[in-house]
């Protein structure tokens, strides 16, 4: 009874709306909508602000169900890691308390007010709202697992230093993006994963929907990135690349040292 008379005074709930991927973004984000009830406004200031607080309160459980249904690995998602660890449950909750408004509008329809209310948090720091904010890609960074030395990819390639970055072409695939997506070889040895990443942040990983797009992001993958195609491991880590283009990849890392400063963008569709 009690949530239910709170739910009146501050307004009427409609159907939230969510929007594009988070990761693929940068940004989780979620559409609230609310209308005051006349009968509960005081005036038409108090309808507006009525109104608001029902849409920001609408965002705000859209925006909660977006960040735990993102993907870690291709079976867990950020709800199920918080129900394993308390550490990242308690950054998961302090990030949605650094939500941010990102549009709102308010008109009157029919004699009451309707309010529409934009709130996102940040995944990664590669949206501008996001450079020095805390994102999801931090809040589990350091709880994601490393691998052994002798699961981590060799070679005797020469290191080649003609490259600043490293842009994974996954268009031609069903893969879907998650925050622990490594790259492999065909026998399943790591070439990057998140024990490689030396960096700030948690950034190891960066999405973009187009090659084009990637080859332009000069701020993570410098201005000669090596383009490689990859296609769908089956089970974890998810991502394999043929032996010919896994050996330029070492030898390129090891000539330039991208993969230590997350200087990766995996594309997808």
């Amino acid at each position: 009874m009690r949530t239910l008379l709170c739910s009146a005074l501050i307004g009427l709930f409609l159907a939230p709306v969510v929007h594009g991927n988070p990761l693929a973004d940068g940004i989780a984000t979620a559409t609230g909508l609310g209308t005051a009830d006349p009968g509960m406004a005081r005036n038409r200031v108090h309808g507006k602000m009525l109104a608001r607080r029902a849409a920001v309160a609408d965002a705000q459980r859209a925006l909660l169900e977006v960040v735990q249904g993102v993907r870690i690995t291709s079976g867990t998602t950020v709800k199920d890691a918080q129900l394993e660890s308390d550490v990242i449950a308690n950054r998961v909750k302090g990030l949605l308390r650094n939500y941010f408004t990102l549009s709102e509008n308010l008109t009157e329809e029919e004699g009451t007010w309707l309010a529409e209310v934009t709130l996102g948090i940040c995944v990664s720091r590669t949206a501008p709202p996001c450079k020095n904010s805390p994102t999801i890609n931090e809040a589990v960074f350091d709880q994601l697992k490393r691998t052994v030395p002798s699961g981590l990819y060799r070679s005797s390639a020469t290191p080649e230093t003609s490259f600043s970055g490293l842009v994974v072409d996954l268009t031609e695939s069903d893969f879907v993006p998650l925050l622990d997506a490594r790259l492999v070889d065909g026998s399943g040895k790591e070439l990057y994963g998140p024990g490689h990443y030396k960096g700030r942040g948690g950034d190891w990983l960066h999405w973009a929907r187009s090659v084009e797009q990637a080859e332009r992001n000069h701020e993570v993958v410098g201005s000669t990135p090596l383009v490689v195609k990859a296609t769908t491991s089956p089970g974890e880590p998810g991502i394999a690349l043929g032996d010919a283009d896994a050996e330029q990849v070492f030898a390129a890392d090891a000539g330039s040292q991208f993969l230590a400063e997350g200087r990766v963008i995996l594309v997808t569709n």
